[in-house]
């Protein structure tokens, strides 16, 4: 389960109650004909016999409280076939409890409260807001579980071994539930992913891999099992989820919002937050078929194989070639805060990665564009400092080449002219090739004073003017002049270029935010 919330990273593996996606790619993968998409109330769990549900086996799923009829008695069932189709063999049995939407989330809660600092939350949705990425005024924790209630389906805990169905889904929607999440269980019993995927400080773009990895691996799982149910155990050797054309996060979300078809949490959520949600299912997914195309008939030894060593960040994640090649991330130091003051304190500190860097370059760019501008990343980190209810954070990108970072700065400057205006501070590049932009009510730099006259100074001989006296270059107008940026911000926000590093500031206090960029930009 992720919102591609950082700090969420670590939380329970879950489905989605948006499961239009699901039939949609079904459909396309075997073409529209034989497999249709499944209603709400139409199931698709048989017996390898043909005949409609089965008797739960003994030993292999365990009921926790009060389990519906309905559910318990496809379960066993459906673990056989999860099993069948991620050839994965059932090790121990697995607890299934049945809960309400709230209760579900009060499960989330607590697995978040018990693996990750107090405020960790909070200061990420400062740190998203400093960025513009979700409103000022956005409510960060309380609208995250807001949507996930609205969105689970289930979830798996891997330190209780016990997966967690919402209470009301029933047909497709519960038996792809069931299918996936049993799948998360056959990770966690020959992987160990419950480890692999506990918070770690600073960590968010490895977890965010693994997460994805896991994600991905137990979506192809699930369409294979369908395929199984539906065709026969030969049908899937001759077309499985591998035929699935690859999707981007924003294709899942279109299709979730048309199937959601009127009001919805996920309809109202910030883009950023809503396309982060269904990043590890399609993210994963390409990367689990891409291993499954090149792993023999179907695959399967070599997702093992990944489990066996894994993507270590998203841009492994999202490039095969960088995978195969175990490209590392380039560590990026955390920024300093000297030029903010004293009184400005730390609060967040972690690695967005390319995933993450992607879904947000796209608020101000054209999904195209954001991922060419992101291809070339390299290594980042992200740091957010507060004083009272004043934030500014430092989002520095380091790419492969300098060219790649050339490409990132020019979509970035003209993304966000379009987005907030002309800039308001604009400085040359110097002889170093670094550059700055800076939007919002930047100062206007007090006029050098000049040297008292020398009088042992040796006098210009006659039509001899002397070197020209230096100038500063104009200041564009600042906001409340025409051209000023269109969109209301806190603080500043600004854009620096320093050979193969892009810098994002955001929220930063005015009077500091060329100072503050300075200073972030020499860092190694």
């Amino acid at each position: 389960m992720n919102t591609r919330v950082n700090s969420l990273r670590s939380a329970p593996l879950a489905s989605l109650a948006s499961l239009g996606w699901v039939a949609a790619l079904l459909v396309a993968a075997c073409g529209g004909g034989k497999t249709q998409a499944a209603g709400p109330s139409s199931g698709w769990i048989k017996g390898l016999d043909g005949k409609k549900g089965s008797k739960a086996a003994e030993g292999t799923v365990v009921a926790v409280g009060d389990v519906p009829p309905d559910v318990s008695g496809i379960t066993g069932r459906t673990l056989k076939l999860a099993s069948k189709a991620r050839q994965l063999k059932v090790k121990e049995p697995i607890k299934l409890q049945v809960l309400g939407a709230q209760q579900l989330v009060a499960v989330v809660r607590k697995k978040v409260g018990d693996d990750i600092p107090k405020d960790l939350v909070r200061a990420e949705g400062n740190t998203y807001a400093a960025l513009g990425l979700i409103p000022p005024t956005y409510k960060y924790e309380e609208e995250t579980y807001a949507l996930l209630e609205e969105e689970l389906a289930g979830l798996y805990i891997p330190e209780d071994k016990t997966m967690y169905v919402a209470a009301g889904i029933t047909g497709a929607d519960l038996e792809s539930t069931l299918a996936h999440e049993l799948v998360h269980a056959l990770q966690d019993q020959h992987f160990g992913i419950g480890e692999r995927m506990k918070f770690r400080p600073g960590q968010g773009d490895a977890i965010a891999a693994i997460h994805a990895l896991a994600e991905g691996d137990a979506t192809s799982a699930m369409f294979d099992a369908r395929i199984i149910s539906e065709h026969g155990e030969e049908a899937v050797k001759m077309k499985n989820a591998t035929a699935i054309p690859d999707q981007d996060p924003e294709d899942l979300l279109a299709i979730t919002l048309k199937d959601k078809a009127g009001k919805s949490r996920i309809s109202a959520a910030p883009r950023f937050l809503a396309v982060g949600l269904l990043a590890p299912y399609a993210d994963g997914m390409r990367f689990v078929h891409a291993m499954r195309r090149q792993g023999g008939p179907l695959g399967w030894r070599a997702v093992d194989q990944a489990w066996a060593r894994p993507p270590i960040s998203t841009e492994q994640l999202l490039h095969i070639d960088k995978y195969a090649a175990n490209e590392l991330p380039i560590e990026v130091p955390a920024a300093t805060s000297n030029a903010l003051g004293a009184s400005f304190k730390k609060t967040y500190d972690d690695v967005f990665g390319e995933q993450e860097g992607r879904i947000a370059f796209a608020e101000w760019m054209d999904v195209k564009s954001s991922k060419k501008a992101a291809a070339g990343w390299g290594g980042d980190r992200v740091t957010l400092f507060e004083h009272g209810d004043k934030r500014a954070v430092s989002w520095r990108i380091v790419f492969d080449s300098r060219d790649e970072s050339d490409e990132a700065y020019g979509l970035l400057a003209f993304g966000w002219a379009k987005s907030f205006g002309p800039p308001s501070l604009q400085l040359p590049v110097n002889e170093k090739g670094e550059q700055l932009q800076v939007w919002g009510a930047v100062p206007q730099p007090a006029a050098p004073k000049e040297p008292p006259p020398d009088p042992k100074a040796k006098k210009p001989a006659k039509g001899d003017k002397g070197k020209p006296e230096s100038t500063l270059p104009p200041l564009p107008p600042l906001p409340d002049a025409p051209g000023a940026p269109a969109v209301k911000m806190d603080g500043c926000r600004a854009l620096r270029q320093a050979g193969k590093s892009v810098t994002i500031l955001g929220g930063v206090p005015c009077g500091s935010v060329v100072a503050w960029a300075a200073e972030v930009g020499k860092l190694p």
